[in-house]
């Protein structure tokens, strides 16, 4: 029983912390906080950033819409790159015309928080922003 509320808290805190996430975008932004490193670049991408929420902006150079969870792409940006995956319950949020946006060659301004995998950075994409 003990785990079955562990699990249901565990759900709940995921929960809000997509809804915080969403309401966010929808509200033209994501809440300054201690963690929110505001604007970078992508070649200012660094380790102290790790799990921090950020903007930054790119041309796409790469979409992949195969994934079942989401959405891949990558951006580049003064010869530097970063990778940007939104997942389908952010990218379900998205208008078509924020959809849109997400083109090989077209330039992004995106808001999430950044991640690494196998060396690379990716940014965890909540929000496309104008």
């Amino acid at each position: 029983m003990k785990k079955i509320k562990k699990i249901s808290l565990g759900l709940l805190l995921m929960l809000i912390a997509l809804l915080a996430g969403l309401a966010a975008c929808s509200s033209g932004g994501m809440p300054g906080g201690e963690n929110d490193a505001g604007e970078v670049a992508i070649c200012d991408l660094s380790q102290d950033l790790l799990g921090w929420r950020l903007s930054t902006t790119g041309t796409v150079s790469f979409l992949d819409l195969s994934p079942r969870d989401g959405v891949y792409f990558e951006l580049k940006a003064q010869g530097c790159e970063a990778g940007a995956f939104a997942h389908n319950e952010f990218w379900e949020t998205f208008s078509e015309e924020q959809q849109a946006q997400i083109q090989i060659g077209e330039t992004v301004h995106i808001q999430g928080i950044l991640t690494k995998d196998s060396g690379r950075w990716i940014v965890s994409v909540q929000c496309i922003l104008p």
